[in-house]
């Protein structure tokens, strides 16, 4: 019996020997990826891989297989900006970027009632502060001007007489601060085409240009020759869009 025993041993030993030797050795995976690490100022920038968001924001790590890619940072109040990073397999790159703000801020500008001489002018171009007469040789750049009809701030379109075509939308804020930090909402059928120049908070206006401003009237009177005037601070964001302020 233990004869048995000792054979029956030896023969499960050697099929046992015999299976693992037939077995592939376990190889391991080639690693084909590597990693960038990007910081920014100011952060919370989110990360796009070419036109494909991350889902990560700065700071962070975005791993990727070996190649050179498009790496671009968005971030409300500064310019999207695109960098190239060229990926080396189990490295990490580093990457550092300083954005840039997209805001400009103007005035106090005055403009002027549509009935003043054209040396007083009445339109204003949002994007550069120039004020405009809107009878004049520039007038077509007028995004804004100042009515007689209602003394109203309004889109430039609609000054129908000297055939302006810029259309501007008007949203009214939430108060007089136009430094508060509150943003604009996206335009829709909600947004009118003027505010009254007796209007106390600040209001938000997107161009014919897609861009966003914040304004506020800080002052309105009337000169010795009876023309009425108003003046406006505001914020203009250059990156088209982009509702941050």
């Amino acid at each position: 019996m233990k004869k048995l025993l000792l054979i029956f041993a030896f023969l499960s030993a050697g099929i046992l020997f015999i299976s693992c030797d037939d077995e592939d050795p376990i190889t391991p995976p080639v690693e084909t990826d590597g990693k960038v690490y990007v910081t920014s100022t100011p952060a919370g920038a989110q990360i796009f891989v070419g036109q494909n968001n991350s889902g990560k924001v700065t700071p962070d790590s975005v791993q990727l297989a070996a190649g050179t890619y498009n790496i671009t940072l968005k971030i409300a109040e500064y310019f999207d900006t695109t960098f190239s990073v060229t990926i080396t397999v189990g490295e990490t790159t580093e990457k550092n970027i300083t954005l840039v703000s997209s805001l400009a801020e103007f005035g106090p500008i005055r403009i002027w009632e549509t009935l003043a001489p054209a040396s007083k002018p009445s339109g204003l171009d949002l994007s550069s502060g120039q004020t405009i007469a809107v009878s004049g040789t520039d007038k077509m750049l007028a995004d804004i001007y100042y009515s007689t009809d209602g003394f109203l701030v309004q889109s430039a379109h609609l000054f129908t007489s000297q055939g302006l075509t810029r259309v501007t939308k008007f949203k009214v804020g939430s108060s007089n601060n136009i430094n508060d930090g509150v943003d604009a909402s996206a335009v829709d059928n909600t947004w009118i085409t003027g505010v009254t120049d007796m209007e106390a908070n600040y209001f938000f206006l997107y161009d014919d240009d897609d861009n966003y401003s914040k304004a506020r009237i800080n002052g309105r009177g009337t000169d010795s020759d009876g023309d009425a005037w108003v003046d406006l601070t505001y914020w203009y964001n250059k990156e088209s869009d982009d509702i941050g302020f």
